[in-house]
């Protein structure tokens, strides 16, 4: 039976054998409905037989209700102890995006070249901020770099931790140590940041999305603890992690020419499946974010089918049917003897 119920109705009986239970009330009202009547008048009625008897009244005529009532309510109760649900299909939802933000803090990254009045950090931290307000589903971290690289917000769907993380991040001054551009560690360590907070799951997509200004200048041929442009991005690869790299600025600094080389963003991208972008202005970057949150679209999960519990509005109704009959009994039908 509840097979069949599945296939018509679409309801599903998670225990069944409380069925017989129903199939006993049955049994029991079949068997006082065939019983007859008393057998013990209590008023000799064979002085009204004949033509002159008297009518019925509408009490003696319902007088079956209250039974017919609680076999009911009995059946219902059955029924819901049987404990109907019904199968639902949940809407598939989005599995998210992880994507790390890398973003170059040199100090050429103070250049205002972008937009005037706002130097090139600042112009990446707004483009960044509205990329990431677009993409609610997604966890997304932060990373900044020069010399060396620094997580400052792990991989997160608490977005406004990570407004806070870009709002707190500052370029390095000139004369700093740190101020140098390791395009090839930040692209390695995020990576792997990235990798260790999903694992080897393979429906998550890993992104990183690296921005900067300039090119490697720390690796160099024979440095043994540097990481070089093209080992991280085969790090990268490894590990199913996408890369886009994006080259800001107009390829000037301090109002001289100082051209970008962009050949290690481009082997980034091509190595990793991911894409290159130039962004000369404010505008331009804005367009290039804009362009990454319609490639980088989230896949669906599977459909999970619920079970929905349908037995509490037979439980009420089986409940109300057993009072309503005894009330009957008690205040309309009341049977004198009782």
């Amino acid at each position: 039976m509840s097979r069949w119920l599945e296939e018509l109705l679409g309801i599903e009986l998670q225990a069944p054998h409380a069925l017989w239970l129903a199939l006993m009330v049955s049994v029991a009202a079949l068997a006082r409905a065939l019983r007859g009547p008393p057998t013990v008048d209590f008023v000799p009625f064979g002085l009204f037989a004949g033509p002159a008897r008297f009518p019925k009244s509408w009490r003696v005529q319902l007088a079956p209700l209250p039974t017919a009532l609680a076999c009911a309510g009995l059946l219902v109760l059955c029924v819901a102890l049987a404990r109907p649900a019904q199968r639902m299909i949940a809407p598939r939802v989005s599995l998210g995006v992880d994507i790390m933000l890398v973003l170059d803090v040199s100090s050429s990254m103070a250049e205002e070249d972008l937009e005037r009045g706002q130097n090139r950090l600042d112009a990446a931290r707004e483009a960044a901020l509205a990329f990431v307000r677009a993409r609610p589903d997604d966890r997304i971290g932060l990373m900044s770099f020069a010399r060396y690289a620094d997580l400052v917000v792990p991989l997160t769907r608490d977005h406004r931790a990570l407004a806070q993380g870009l709002a707190g991040l500052a370029h390095v001054s000139k004369d700093d140590p740190e101020d140098a551009t390791a395009l090839g560690l930040a692209t390695a360590t995020a990576a792997q940041s990235t990798f260790r907070a999903v694992g080897a799951d393979p429906r998550r997509q890993r992104v990183v999305v690296l921005l900067t200004d300039g090119d490697e200048n720390v690796h160099y041929e024979g440095a043994a603890r540097e990481i070089a442009p093209l080992d991280a991005a085969e790090v990268a690869r490894a590990l199913g992690v996408r890369v886009h790299g994006i080259a800001v600025g107009t390829g000037t600094r301090g109002g001289k020419a100082a051209p970008i080389d962009t050949h290690d963003l481009q082997r980034f991208a091509s190595r990793t499946g991911g894409r290159f972008a130039r962004a000369r202005d404010a505008n331009a970057l804005d367009s290039v974010f804009r362009d990454l949150d319609s490639v980088e679209r989230a896949p669906l999960a599977e459909p999970d089918v619920l079970l929905v519990p349908r037995h509490g509005a037979l439980l009420a109704a089986g409940i109300g049917l057993v009072l309503l009959a005894r009330l009957l009994r008690m205040f309309v039908f009341r049977v004198v003897p009782a």
